[in-house]
C-alpha cells in the first residue's frame, strides 16, 4: 500500500527535511547521492502531429475562449428547524447552459424530416403545434455518431411527463424514437441534444395522431409561468398535487430583497416528494434537487441557495413517482448576510 493510501503523501516530504539539511553541511565535493546516465533530451522527445482526420475522430476542436459570469452556489444538507439555525457542508460554483426563452425556433411538422445540428451546448430546439391534446412520436438519427437524447417540454422548457428518451435503440446511440402524450393544444418544444454536450449533426421528424379525449385541464400551477409567487417571512403554505387530474407538481417562485441564504423546505405526513429548484429561464436543469427523505420520511425535503438582492429563483414540488397524490407542507426560511 502505498503512501497516498495511507493519507500521509503530503507530510512525507517535510518529514525527511531534517536529513536534506545535514547532508547539506557536507563538502561540495562529496558523492553525488544519484547518477542519471543517457538522459533524453527535449528536442529528441518523440512529436505526434495528428491529421485532420485523426482530430476528427477524438475529438479535437478549436473554439473561442470567452468569459461567461456564474452564479455563486452553495450546497446545504440537514433539516431546518429553525431559520437561525442552518449548517454549512459544502461550498462551490456551478454554471448551467441557459435556455433563452422566446428564441426562433423551426417548426416541425408531421411527415418531414429535416436535417439540424446541437450547438456547442449540445441542444437544438424545434417547436411544434398542436390544435387538441393527441400523442406526438419524435424520432431522430444521428449523422455523426453523436450520442443523442430526445426531450419535449412546454413553452416554458418544462419537461412534460415521461417526456425525455435516451434508448439507444439497437445498441445505436443516436437512434432515439418515443410517443408522449401532449395534454391539450397549444405550442411545444422538441428537443434534440447530446448526452455529454457539443456538436452534433442529425435527421429529426414527428408524427401526429389528435386524440381530443386524452385532454386534461391546464393546472394552474402547473408551470413556471404560472408560478404561485411566495416571499420570505410568509407563513406556511399549504398545498397538494394530484397525478390523476393532471396536477402532477407545483410551480413557485420567489424574488430575493437581500443577500443571505434561503432554505425551501417541504413536510409531509406522507408519501414521497422531490423539490427542485431552478434559475429563471433554464427550467430543465435544477440548480438543486432534494430527494433526501428527511428524518425517514419521503416527504421531508429542503434545498438551499445563495441569493442576492433582486434574484429571482424558481421552485417544484413533484411526487417521487408521477400519477401519486397528498397534501404538502412548504415553509420558507431565510438567513441574512
Amino acid at each position: 500500500m502505498d503512501a497516498k493510501q495511507h493519507g500521509y503523501s503530503r507530510l512525507f516530504p517535510f518529514s525527511i527535511l531534517p536529513f536534506f539539511w545535514s547532508c547539506s553541511t557536507e563538502s561540495a565535493d562529496s558523492e553525488a547521492p544519484a547518477q542519471v546516465e543517457d538522459p533524453v533530451q527535449e528536442a529528441d522527445l518523440t512529436t505526434i502531429h495528428p491529421t485532420e482526420e485523426a482530430e476528427r475522430r477524438v475529438g479535437i476542436e478549436l473554439g473561442t475562449a470567452e468569459v461567461r459570469a456564474v452564479q455563486r452556489r452553495r450546497s446545504f444538507g440537514g433539516e431546518l428547524m429553525a431559520a437561525s439555525v442552518m449548517v454549512l457542508v459544502a461550498g462551490g460554483l456551478t454554471f448551467t447552459p441557459r435556455t433563452t426563452l422566446g428564441q426562433t425556433m423551426q417548426e416541425l411538422r408531421p411527415g418531414q424530416v429535416v436535417q439540424g445540428s446541437a450547438d456547442w451546448e449540445g441542444s437544438a430546439q424545434y417547436s411544434f403545434k398542436a390544435e387538441t391534446a393527441g400523442v406526438l412520436t419524435v424520432v431522430a438519427r444521428s449523422l455523426d455518431e453523436s450520442d443523442l437524447q430526445l426531450l419535449v417540454a412546454d413553452m416554458d422548457g418544462q419537461p412534460l411527463p415521461e417526456g425525455r428518451s435516451d434508448q439507444d435503440l439497437g445498441g445505436d446511440v443516436g437512434a432515439e424514437q418515443f410517443a408522449v402524450t401532449l395534454p391539450r393544444g397549444g405550442t411545444y418544444r422538441v428537443v434534440v441534444e447530446t448526452f455529454a454536450g457539443g456538436q452534433a449533426t442529425f435527421q429529426v421528424g414527428v408524427s401526429w395522431i389528435p386524440f381530443p379525449d386524452l385532454g386534461v385541464p391546464a393546472d394552474p400551477d402547473g408551470s413556471p409561468s404560472s408560478a404561485q409567487r411566495i416571499s420570505v417571512g410568509q407563513e406556511a403554505h399549504e398545498d397538494s398535487i394530484d397525478g390523476a387530474t393532471g396536477d402532477y407538481w407545483d410551480w413557485f417562485v420567489l424574488k430575493a430583497d437581500k443577500a443571505g441564504t434561503l432554505t425551501l423546505a417541504t413536510r409531509t405526513d406522507g408519501g414521497d416528494l422531490v423539490l427542485e429548484a431552478f434559475e429563471a429561464g433554464n427550467f430543465a436543469e435544477p440548480l438543486e434537487r432534494s430527494d433526501q427523505d428527511l428524518q425517514g420520511n419521503g416527504g421531508n425535503e429542503a434545498v438551499t441557495l445563495v441569493v442576492e438582492p433582486g434574484q429571482e429563483f424558481f421552485f417544484k414540488i413533484s411526487a417521487f413517482s408521477e400519477g401519486v397524490s397528498g397534501p404538502y407542507r412548504l415553509q420558507i426560511g431565510f438567513i441574512p448576510g
